[in-house]
Protein backbone atom coordinates (compact mmCIF):
# COMPACT_ATOMS: atom_id res chain seq x y z
CA UNK A 1 0.00 0.00 0.00
CA UNK A 2 2.96 2.80 1.08
CA UNK A 3 4.79 1.98 -2.16
CA UNK A 4 1.62 2.06 -4.09
CA UNK A 5 1.23 6.03 -2.62
CA UNK A 6 4.25 7.17 -3.33
CA UNK A 7 4.50 5.76 -6.99
CA UNK A 8 1.62 7.42 -7.87
CA UNK A 9 2.05 11.12 -6.07
CA UNK A 10 2.17 13.79 -8.50
CA UNK A 11 5.35 15.06 -8.27
CA UNK A 12 4.24 18.75 -9.92
CA UNK A 13 3.98 20.42 -6.59
CA UNK A 14 7.14 18.86 -5.13
CA UNK A 15 9.14 20.13 -8.16
CA UNK A 16 7.41 23.38 -8.27
CA UNK A 17 8.60 24.07 -4.93
CA UNK A 18 12.24 22.76 -5.22
CA UNK A 19 12.21 24.86 -8.16
CA UNK A 20 10.99 28.07 -6.92
CA UNK A 21 13.50 27.26 -4.06
CA UNK A 22 16.33 27.18 -6.36
CA UNK A 23 15.07 30.52 -8.20
CA UNK A 24 14.86 32.42 -5.27
CA UNK A 25 18.65 31.24 -4.03
CA UNK A 26 19.75 32.25 -7.28
CA UNK A 27 18.08 35.56 -7.14
CA UNK A 28 19.66 36.50 -3.73
CA UNK A 29 22.89 35.23 -5.17
CA UNK A 30 22.43 37.39 -8.14
CA UNK A 31 22.18 40.36 -6.05
CA UNK A 32 24.43 39.57 -3.35
CA UNK A 33 27.36 39.03 -5.59
CA UNK A 34 27.59 42.76 -6.83
CA UNK A 35 27.59 43.92 -3.06
CA UNK A 36 30.65 43.26 -1.65
CA UNK A 37 32.31 45.06 -5.06
CA UNK A 38 30.02 48.40 -4.78
CA UNK A 39 31.36 48.15 -0.73
CA UNK A 40 35.29 47.79 -1.90
CA UNK A 41 34.98 50.66 -3.87
CA UNK A 42 33.07 52.54 -1.81
CA UNK A 43 35.66 51.93 0.84
CA UNK A 44 39.05 52.40 -1.10
CA UNK A 45 37.74 54.86 -3.05
CA UNK A 46 39.32 52.90 -6.15
CA UNK A 47 37.85 51.37 -9.03
CA UNK A 48 40.64 50.53 -11.65
CA UNK A 49 40.66 47.07 -10.77
CA UNK A 50 37.32 46.58 -12.34
CA UNK A 51 36.72 46.13 -15.88
CA UNK A 52 34.32 48.46 -17.48
CA UNK A 53 33.67 45.88 -19.98
CA UNK A 54 32.26 43.85 -18.13
CA UNK A 55 30.13 46.13 -16.44
CA UNK A 56 28.68 46.82 -19.69
CA UNK A 57 27.91 43.81 -20.32
CA UNK A 58 26.44 42.55 -16.95
CA UNK A 59 24.31 45.93 -17.18
CA UNK A 60 23.15 44.31 -20.30
CA UNK A 61 22.79 41.23 -19.64
CA UNK A 62 20.41 42.14 -16.83
CA UNK A 63 18.74 44.40 -18.96
CA UNK A 64 17.85 42.23 -21.42
CA UNK A 65 16.72 39.53 -18.68
CA UNK A 66 14.40 42.36 -17.27
CA UNK A 67 12.59 42.45 -20.73
CA UNK A 68 12.38 39.08 -20.50
CA UNK A 69 10.80 39.00 -17.50
CA UNK A 70 8.51 41.47 -18.72
CA UNK A 71 7.55 39.78 -21.66
CA UNK A 72 6.49 36.41 -19.97
CA UNK A 73 5.16 38.36 -16.67
CA UNK A 74 7.81 36.24 -14.50
CA UNK A 75 8.11 38.81 -11.50
CA UNK A 76 10.69 37.46 -9.73
CA UNK A 77 12.97 37.57 -12.57
CA UNK A 78 11.30 41.62 -13.12
CA UNK A 79 12.04 42.03 -9.47
CA UNK A 80 15.80 40.73 -9.37
CA UNK A 81 17.10 42.12 -12.19
CA UNK A 82 15.02 45.50 -12.00
CA UNK A 83 17.76 45.70 -8.67
CA UNK A 84 20.52 44.56 -10.50
CA UNK A 85 19.90 46.91 -13.47
CA UNK A 86 19.97 49.81 -10.14
CA UNK A 87 23.10 47.95 -8.86
CA UNK A 88 25.10 47.98 -12.26
CA UNK A 89 24.11 51.69 -12.85
CA UNK A 90 25.16 52.30 -9.32
CA UNK A 91 28.14 50.69 -9.46
CA UNK A 92 28.78 52.25 -12.92
CA UNK A 93 29.09 55.26 -11.63
CA UNK A 94 31.58 54.75 -8.73
CA UNK A 95 33.56 53.19 -11.59
CA UNK A 96 33.61 56.80 -13.57
CA UNK A 97 33.66 58.35 -9.79
CA UNK A 98 36.89 56.70 -8.46
CA UNK A 99 38.99 55.80 -11.41
CA UNK A 100 40.54 58.89 -12.67
CA UNK A 101 41.58 57.71 -16.37
CA UNK A 102 38.47 57.29 -17.36
CA UNK A 103 36.63 59.92 -19.01
CA UNK A 104 33.39 60.80 -17.24
CA UNK A 105 30.66 60.47 -18.95
CA UNK A 106 27.67 63.73 -19.30
CA UNK A 107 25.21 61.75 -16.94
CA UNK A 108 28.49 62.20 -14.43
CA UNK A 109 28.02 65.76 -14.35
CA UNK A 110 23.83 65.11 -13.34
CA UNK A 111 24.71 63.55 -10.53
CA UNK A 112 27.30 65.60 -8.81
CA UNK A 113 25.95 68.95 -6.20
CA UNK A 114 26.86 71.85 -7.28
Amino acid sequence: MLYYNITNMNNTNYMNTIGQGIGVAAAILSVAYIIPQIKQIQETKNSESFSCDSLYITLLSSVLWFYYGLHFKLYPVIITHAILVILKIYHIYLHFLYNPKLKKPFIYDLFQSK
